[in-house]
C-alpha cells in the first residue's frame, strides 16, 4: 500500500512502486480525484455519483461500483475499501501529494532557514492547476488549494528578503506582481526587496502603479501595510537595511603536486564549469586519481566561481562508515553560514534549506568520495556546478539530472612513466625505460599505485628498477609492495579494502571467490560456479562490483577484473581456495566437453563425472555458439590448466587438455597445443599416471611437427613410444609409431618413416583397420620412389576406412568419409606421381569437398596445394595459382607457419609472378 503515490496538484498522476501507471478512462479517474480529496474519509456513493456524474440520469451506483472495481485492478484490491455507505482511499498518510502540501505549509516553528525550507518543498509540488484533465465537480477544494498556494509564495517572498536574499526575490516577484495585480502583499514584497538592492524609484513606481490599478479596478486605495511601506521608503528608514551579504566559503583542499595526462578528461571538466551540464561525475576504480584530477581543475577554476568553492568528502569508499546525507546536508549549511534546521526536522525539509542556500550563488560544490546516488542527490541544488567523485558510476545523477559522466581509465602508458618519473626521478627513469614501462604495467598504470611504487624507488637510489619490476612480477608481493607502511589510507590493499567493505555480504563473497579464477576476464556463468550461486546472482553482483570499479563488464556475458583486484580477492580467499577452484575446473570441464561434442562429434567422448551441486555448465543452441565461446575462452582454459596443475589437481589438467585438443586442432593452434600438452604430460607424470604421460607426449609430439619443431617432435615422440613399450600397450605403441612415421616423412626421412608404419601395422590385431598406418605408409612410399607400392597402400588404407564405416552408425560413417576424403588426398599425390593429373586433380577435388563439409580445415588446405600442383602439371598456371591462393586463405585464420612458408616456395618455384 506504501507504494501507491497520488499527485493532483496538476494533472492526474498516478505512480504504483514508482512507475507511472495510466487509469482506465475518465470516471475512475474523477473518482479516484474525489477519493484523494477526502483524505482518508469515507465518501458516499450519493456524493460521489453527485460529484462524478452530476446531472446524468438514472441510477449510477452500479457505475460507481465499476469504475472501482476498474480502480482496484491498477492500483490493487486493498486501495479502495467499502466502508460507510461509500468508498475509502485506503493509503497511507501523505501518498496523496495535496496531504504532504498542506502538511508542510502547516508545520510551525523553526528557523527562517527551516521554514522557507518547508514551503518551498511545498512549492514544489505544485505542477499546474489542480486537477486538470479531471472531470469532476471540486470548486471549493480547487480554490482553498490555489488560496494555499498563494500564501506559500507570499511567505516564501518573506523568508528570502528576511534571509538576505532580495536580489533573487525581486524578479521572482515581478512576475508575481504581473499575474495577481490585485493582492496587494506581492506589490509590498517588490517594493522591499527593489528598495534592499538599491532601486528606490522602482520601489515606488511599483506602489504607484498598485495604487493605479486598485482605483481602477475597485475603487479603493492601498491598505495600511503599503502606505506604511511606501512612508517608510521616501524616509529611509534603517529598519528596512538588508541583511549582510553571503559568506564566500573557499575550501578546496591543496591541489595535488603535479597532474600528467587528462586533457581530454580536464576539457570535459571545463566544459561543466560552464554550466553545461552543471553536474559531472568522475568515476573510476581506485586509485586511478579521481580526486587529483577533480582538485587540479578546480583550483584552476576557481575565479569562475565568484560564489566561493564548498568541498565535502562523503567518505563513501574508506575507513569508518560513509557519511549520512543528513549530516552532510547540515555540514554544507553550516559552511554557508545558514542556521540549522530544527533538530526534527524531516530530511526533505533539510534539503529543500540547502537548495535554497544554494540558489543563484554560482558557486563550486565539490563532494568527493560519494558512496552511491542516495547519498548525493538530496545535496543538489540549483545555481551551483557540481563536481562529485565516486568509485561508484552513479547512474541515479545521470538519469535524474543528465550528470556528465567523466570515466577515467589507466593513464596511457607514456603518461605513466611520466608520473613515475616526477615521483622516482626522472634520471632513474631515462637510465632504464624498458623496466620503466614494464613497472607501470605491472601497477596497472592507475596513479596512486605507479605513485607509491615510485616513492619506494625513490628510497633506494643505489637499486636498478629492474629489481623491483622481479619483485612487482608477483602479484601477492605486488599487493605488498603497493602498501605504504605508516600512512594507511594512501596503500593500495587498504584502498580495495574500502571498496570491499561496502559490497553487501553476499557480493563480498562473489569478489572474494573471483580470486580463484586465474584470467583477468571471467565468464560470468564460470564466475557463478567459481562463487557458488546462480547465474542470475552472478549477473547481480557483476553490476555491483562494475558500478565501485573492482570490475567491468564485458561483452558476451563477460566480466574483467583488473589483476590487483584479483590478488586482493584471493588473498581474501583463504580456505574458500581450493573448493572455489575444484568448482570452476570442473564448470569449464563440462561447459568443453559440451561444446567440442558440437565442435568435433567425430572426436573421442571424455569420460566425465556428472557435475556436482552449483555447477551449471553452459548448454550451446549451435556450434557457431560454441566456437564463440572457446575463442573467447582460449587463454582462460589455459590459465585454469596452469592453476590446476600448481593446485595438484593433475587429474583435472589432463582431462582439460583432452576435451580442449579437439577445438585447438580445429582452429589450427598448435603453439597452444603444445602449451598444452606439456602441462598435461608434466602433471600425468608428477601424478605417476604413465599411461596418460605416454599420450600426451605423443599429441605433444604432434604439436611441435605442426610448428616445424622437427627434433622436438621426434623426442618427445620417442618417450611416449618409450612409456607404450614399457607399459606393454600395443595399442598405443601402433598410435605413437604412426606418428612418428608421420614426423620422419614430414623431416625428408621416407625410410624411417616406412619402417615406423610397418612395426605399427605389426602390432594390430587386425592390421586391415589400421586406415592411419595404410595411409602413411602410402605417403612415405611415394616420397621414397615407391610409387607402385604406395598406390597399393592407398588402396588398402580406403578399405580401411570402408571397414570403419561398415561397424554402423551415423557417427563411424562420418569418420569413414573424413578418412576417405585424406586417402582421396594422398592417392591425388600418388596418381601425379604416376603422371595421372586428371586421376589427381578428381581425387584433390573430391577430398576438397568433404572438408568443406566436415569443417577439416587442414584437409581443405592440402587438396587445394594437391588440386594446384595438378592444375600446373596440365599447364593451367593461372588456375593453379589461384587455387593456391584459396589455400592460403584457409591458412590465414589458423597457426600454421611451416605450412605457409612451404607453400609459399612451391609458389615461388612454379609461378614467380605470384
Amino acid at each position: 500500500m506504501g507504494d501507491i503515490a497520488i499527485s493532483l496538484l496538476g494533472p492526474l498522476e498516478v505512480r504504483v512502486r514508482g512507475d507511472l501507471v495510466a487509469i482506465p478512462g475518465s470516471r475512475p479517474a474523477a473518482v479516484l480525484a474525489v477519493l484523494a480529496l477526502s483524505a482518508g474519509r469515507p465518501v458516499g456513493v450519493d456524493a460521489l455519483v453527485e460529484q462524478v456524474w452530476r446531472e446524468q440520469l438514472g441510477d449510477l451506483r452500479n457505475a460507481a461500483a465499476v469504475s472501482v472495481s476498474r480502480l482496484r485492478k491498477v492500483l490493487g484490491g486493498d486501495a479502495v475499501v467499502a466502508e460507510g455507505g461509500g468508498y475509502r482511499l485506503a493509503v497511507p498518510q501523505g501518498s496523496v501529494d495535496i496531504d504532504r502540501f498542506t502538511a508542510l505549509l502547516e508545520t510551525a516553528g523553526g528557523s527562517a532557514d527551516a521554514r522557507l525550507a518547508r514551503i518551498e518543498a511545498a512549492l514544489e509540488l505544485w505542477r499546474g492547476e489542480p486537477l486538470t484533465g479531471v472531470a469532476v465537480e471540486a470548486p471549493a477544494d480547487v480554490g482553498r488549494l490555489r488560496e494555499l498556494r498563494l500564501r506559500a509564495l507570499e511567505l516564501a517572498a518573506e523568508l528570502r528578503l528576511e534571509l538576505g536574499r532580495h536580489e533573487d526575490v525581486a524578479a521572482d516577484l515581478a512576475a508575481l506582481v504581473a499575474a495577481y495585480p490585485l493582492r496587494e502583499r506581492f506589490t509590498t514584497l517588490l517594493m522591499a526587496a527593489r528598495y534592499r538592492c538599491g532601486r528606490q524609484a522602482e520601489a515606488l513606481g511599483a506602489f504607484e502603479q498598485l495604487r493605479t490599478t486598485l482605483a481602477d479596478e475597485l475603487g479603493v486605495d492601498p491598505g495600511p501595510a503599503a502606505r506604511r511601506l511606501h512612508q517608510q521608503i521616501l524616509e529611509a528608514d534603517p529598519a528596512l537595511d538588508a541583511r549582510a551579504p553571503h559568506v564566500r566559503p573557499a575550501q578546496l583542499p591543496p591541489p595535488p603536486p603535479a597532474l600528467v595526462g587528462r586533457e581530454a578528461e580536464l576539457a570535459a571538466l571545463r566544459e561543466v564549469g560552464a554550466g553545461t551540464p552543471s553536474i559531472a561525475i568522475v568515476t573510476g576504480p581506485a586509485g586511478v586519481g579521481k580526486t587529483a584530477l577533480t582538485l587540479a581543475w578546480a583550483h584552476a577554476a576557481r575565479p569562475e566561481f565568484p560564489g566561493g568553492q564548498l568541498h565535502l568528502d562523503l567518505n563513501g569508499f574508506g575507513p569508518g562508515e560513509p557519511m549520512a546525507t543528513q549530516d552532510a546536508v547540515t555540514a554544507l549549511l553550516q559552511s554557508l553560514q545558514v542556521g540549522e534546521p530544527d533538530p526534527g526536522a524531516p530530511p526533505e525539509t533539510r534539503s529543500a534549506l540547502l537548495r535554497t542556500a544554494l540558489a543563484g550563488r554560482h558557486l563550486l560544490l565539490v563532494l568527493d568520495n560519494a558512496r552511491d546516488s542516495a547519498q548525493v542527490l538530496p545535496l543538489l541544488g540549483d545555481g551551483c556546478v557540481t563536481v562529485v567523485t565516486s568509485r561508484n558510476r552513479l547512474s541515479g545523477l545521470t538519469t535524474r539530472h543528465a550528470a556528465r559522466r567523466v570515466v577515467l581509465e589507466p593513464l596511457p602508458a607514456p603518461d605513466a612513466v611520466r608520473l613515475l618519473a616526477s615521483v622516482a626521478g626522472p634520471d632513474r627513469v631515462a637510465a632504464e625505460p624498458a623496466a620503466a614501462a614494464a613497472v607501470v604495467e605491472w601497477c596497472g598504470r592507475l596513479p596512486l599505485a605507479t605513485a607509491i611504487v615510485g616513492e619506494r624507488i625513490a628510497r633506494g637510489p643505489g637499486v636498478p628498477l629492474a629489481e623491483f619490476t622481479a619483485e612487482l612480477a608477483g602479484e601477492q608481493r605486488r599487493l605488498d609492495l603497493l602498501d605504504v607502511g605508516g600512512e594507511p589510507a594512501t596503500g593500495m590493499r587498504v584502498v580495495l579494502g574500502w571498496s570491499y567493505a561496502a559490497l553487501p555480504p553476499e557480493t563480498q563473497s562473489f569478489l572474494r571467490r573471483l580470486g580463484a579464477h586465474p584470467a583477468p576476464e571471467i565468464d560470468l556463468a564460470a564466475a557463478a560456479a567459481a562463487t557458488g550461486v546462480t547465474v542470475a546472482r552472478a549477473r547481480a553482483a557483476a553490476d555491483e562490483l562494475s558500478g565501485l570499479h573492482l570490475a567491468r563488464r564485458l561483452p558476451g556475458h563477460r566480466l574483467g577484473v583488473h589483476d590487483l583486484v584479483r590478488a586482493y580477492a584471493d588473498e581474501l580467499l583463504g580456505t574458500e581456495r581450493a573448493a572455489a577452484r575444484a568448482r570452476l575446473v570442473e564448470w569449464y570441464q563440462h561447459t568443453i566437453a559440451a561444446a567440442c561434442a558440437l565442435l568435433d562429434p567425430r572426436g573421442r567422448p571424455v569420460p566425465l563425472p556428472p557435475p556436482g551441486d552449483g555447477v551449471s555448465p553452459l548448454v550451446f543452441t549451435g556450434r557457431a555458439e560454441a566456437l564463440r565461446w572457446c575463442d573467447a575462452e582460449r587463454t582462460t582454459v589455459a590459465a585454469i590448466a596452469a592453476t590446476a596443475a600448481r593446485d595438484g589437481q593433475h587429474e583435472a589438467v589432463g582431462t582439460l587438455a583432452e576435451l580442449y585438443w579437439g577445438y585447438l586442432d580445429l582452429r589450427g593452434r598448435p603453439g597452444e597445443v603444445r602449451a598444452m600438452c606439456e602441462l598435461a604430460a608434466s602433471s600425468a607424470r608428477a601424478a605417476g599416471d604413465r599411461v596418460a604421460e605416454a599420450r600426451h607426449l605423443n599429441r605433444l609430439g604432434i604439436a611441435h611437427l605442426l610448428l616445424g619443431e622437427f627434433a622436438a617432435a621426434e623426442e618427445r615422440g620417442s618417450a611416449a613410444l618409450a612409456l607404450d613399450r614399457a607399459l606393454g600397450d600395443h595399442a598405443a605403441e601402433a598410435e605413437t609409431l604412426t606418428n612418428l612415421a608421420r614426423i620422419a616423412i614430414t623431416a625428408g626421412r621416407p625410410a624411417d618413416g616406412i619402417s615406423s608404419c610397418r612395426r605399427a601395422l605389426a602390432l594390430l590385431p587386425e592390421p586391415e583397420r589400421g586406415w592411419r598406418a595404410w595411409n602413411n605408409l602410402a605417403t612415405a612410399q611415394q616420397n621414397a620412389g615407391h610409387t607402385e607400392a604406395a598406390l597399393d597402400s592407398i588402396e588398402r588404407a580406403l578399405h580401411a576406412a570402408d571397414l570403419h564405416g561398415e561397424t554402423g552408425g551415423h557417427q563411424l560413417t562420418l569418420d569413414a568419409a573424413g578418412m576417405r576424403a585424406y586417402s582421396q588426398d594422398t592417392r591425388g599425390h600418388i596418381h601425379l606421381r604416376l603422371g595421372a593429373p586428371e586421376a589427381a586433380l578428381a581425387d584433390f577435388r573430391h577430398a576438397h569437398h568433404v572438408a568443406v563439409e566436415l569443417g577439416e580445415w587442414r584437409l581443405e588446405a592440402e587438396a587445394l596445394i594437391g588440386a594446384g600442383h595438378a592444375l600446373h602439371v596440365q599447364g593451367r598456371a593461372e588456375r593453379a595459382h589461384e587455387t593456391w591462393h584459396k589455400a592460403l586463405d584457409v591458412y590465414a585464420d589458423v597457426e600454421a607457419h611451416a605450412a605457409i612458408a612451404e607453400l609459399r616456395r612451391t609458389m615461388a618455384e612454379c609461378c614467380p609472378r605470384a
